[in-house]
């Protein structure tokens, strides 16, 4: 119903039982980390665990599955996670909320993996993590995930998004690496999830960027059990384009295509094939390939399809270096930078 306009936001709360106004008692008890960089009506960020204000964790859960759904990728299961809720090592929901509305409109969970061993991370279901992953890197990386802008914010979403992901660079000093899995919806054609899976191997070839990534290789293989759909390069796909489109009147420009094209290229190139062919970039992979200069982005590995969407989405990791965070976001790193200076947070 949520897919198809038949079911506002507002709707599902209700119908998840979720208290709002508990929700907003809840919220007395927290102090807002910051509020969104830039906004002309700013909003607060919090940082909570579910397990420790279940109305909210459950309000957060609403929206989170609303945005999803939306986005042609609803999940099988309703419930918060046990990853979420667990007494040892839980994430930590981080998200902008809206007084008004009474709602979260941009939110994230996190977890620092300082500490914390790879088996109890939401990826591990998927994927395994290799020696040099878990020795250079794990150690030093914060995973991300379930991101999610609510649909009807607009041009607004991804300042709230990246002032809560700025708020989590400059309070964990210690990290430098972030970790996670975007999302391919399961409703656009299969050859349109390969043709975005294609990009994102080939612009961001973990084993062609040896400044982040110097032992060459993939990070992480898929879990025994796990899908792996047989990719075509990007360049194939491009080539058997360029055939199919012949002695269409020229309805569809030619595409030319080589190894050595900037991600930025690669990226329009991508969104050609996806006008022909049917969907289009994944939001929040076109959000994170964005937030950072060419070499500070990987994919360590391929994607897989994710069994816990009804819809067969797709699914592949990513690692970002946050020292090559793109100089239009490092303004906003650097607002929060001066803004904790001093300040003593506890979360």
């Amino acid at each position: 119903m949520i897919i198809e306009d038949q079911l506002s936001l507002e709707a599902f709360i209700n119908l998840c039982g979720v208290d709002q106004d508990a929700a907003e008692y809840e919220l007395t008890h927290l102090l807002p980390i910051a509020e969104t960089y830039n906004s002309v009506l700013p909003k607060p960020i919090y940082y909570f665990k579910s397990a420790d204000f279940p109305n909210l964790g459950h309000l957060f859960q609403c929206s989170k599955l609303f945005a999803f759904a939306k986005g042609g990728s609803p999940y099988k299961e309703g419930g918060i996670s046990d990853y979420d809720i667990r007494s040892e090592n839980p994430y930590i929901q981080a998200a902008v909320y809206d007084p008004e509305r009474k709602m979260f409109v941009a939110g994230l969970r996190f977890l620092n993996q300082k500490s914390v061993p790879f088996h109890m991370s939401a990826m591990s279901p998927l994927f395994v993590p290799t020696e040099e992953f878990i020795t250079s890197f794990l150690p030093h990386s914060l995973e991300v995930g379930q991101t999610f802008i609510l649909p009807d914010v607009g041009a607004s979403g991804g300042n709230y998004l990246f002032s809560i992901m700025a708020t989590l660079l400059v309070l964990h000093s210690d990290v430098r690496f972030l970790f996670g899995k975007p999302t391919i919806e399961g409703r656009i054609p299969d050859v349109s999830k390969e043709i975005i899976s294609a990009f994102a191997y080939d612009a961001f070839d973990p084993r062609e960027n040896d400044i982040l990534n110097p032992c060459g290789k993939n990070l992480f293989t898929a879990v025994e059990g796990i899908i792996v759909p047989e990719l075509r390069s990007l360049s194939g796909i491009v080539e058997q384009y360029n055939q199919e489109i012949k002695g269409l009147n020229q309805q569809y420009p030619l595409i030319e295509y080589n190894k050595t094209m900037s991600v930025q290229k690669k990226r329009k190139i991508t969104s050609q094939l996806l006008v022909y062919y049917g969907g289009a970039l994944p939001p929040m992979f076109k959000f994170y390939s964005l937030l950072t200069e060419e070499k500070g982005m990987i994919c360590p590995y391929t994607s897989v399809i994710n069994p816990m969407y009804t819809t067969k989405a797709w699914e592949f990791p990513i690692l970002l270096d946050k020292t090559k965070i793109s100089s239009i976001h490092k303004k906003i790193w650097e607002y929060y930078l001066e803004y904790f200076k001093g300040k003593h947070i506890c979360y």
